[in-house]
């Protein structure tokens, strides 16, 4: 799974195994190791809502997606979903959240391993 940030939005990336993981177990969940401490994101099933939420804790981002929307995601060819996440109750600032198959580069990348990435609709 990868993640991107920029701004005021979070995006993960998820392979074929991956959502093959998330289908199954609910879960699926990486780290990085800075040394002194890590950096964990993780994409859980929930039972709550009906669009995808996000909170950081504890060094740690989730994202929750309710059932149905994992559901309609993993079963057919939709590439993701996203929402807007209104931050605090008087406030205009958002988070942008979203979930997304991962799709194999178009041009090789060093150091980029995506043979279990879905395979580009853009590739000829």
């Amino acid at each position: 799974m990868k993640i991107r940030m920029k701004g005021n939005s979070v995006r993960l990336r998820l392979t074929q195994g991956e959502i093959k993981q998330f289908a199954t177990v609910g879960i699926v969940k990486q780290q990085v190791n800075f040394g002194a401490t890590k950096l964990t994101y993780q994409l859980l099933k929930s039972n709550f809502g009906e669009q995808l939420t996000a909170v950081f804790t504890y060094g740690t981002i989730s994202v929750f997606m309710p059932h149905q929307l994992a559901e309609k995601w993993v079963s057919t060819d939709l590439v993701g979903h996203h929402t807007k996440i209104l931050l605090g109750n008087n406030s205009t600032e958002e988070l942008l959240v979203l979930v997304e198959k991962d799709f194999q580069c178009l041009e090789v990348r060093p150091n980029e391993e995506d043979a279990d990435a879905f395979p580009n609709p853009l590739a000829k």
